[in-house]
């Protein structure tokens, strides 16, 4: 009997740090395979559960959330030719 995939990784994500961090993974793996609508979804997701663990007193951690977040999706996006 097989078990989803959703539920193996509810096993593996303990923190919203760890969740993120999967969450980016698949991210990445659908940017490579050129499935930029999933990608930006699991990066938005990812940042959520990153931003999710930050005190709401500091400013920086979700600024470089949101930094780390627009260079991502600018790379998805970013599909001209170098010449």
């Amino acid at each position: 009997m097989s078990v989803p995939f959703q539920l193996h990784l509810y096993f593996f994500v303990h923190t919203a740090s760890n969740k993120a961090l999967y969450l980016s993974e698949i991210g990445r793996m659908h940017a490579q395979f050129d499935d930029a609508e999933s990608a930006v979804k699991f990066y938005r997701l990812a940042s959520e559960a990153a931003v999710e663990e930050a005190s709401p007193n500091e400013d920086k951690p979700i600024l470089e959330v949101t930094e780390q977040l627009q260079i991502l999706l600018a790379n998805i996006y970013d599909t001209g030719y170098v010449s």
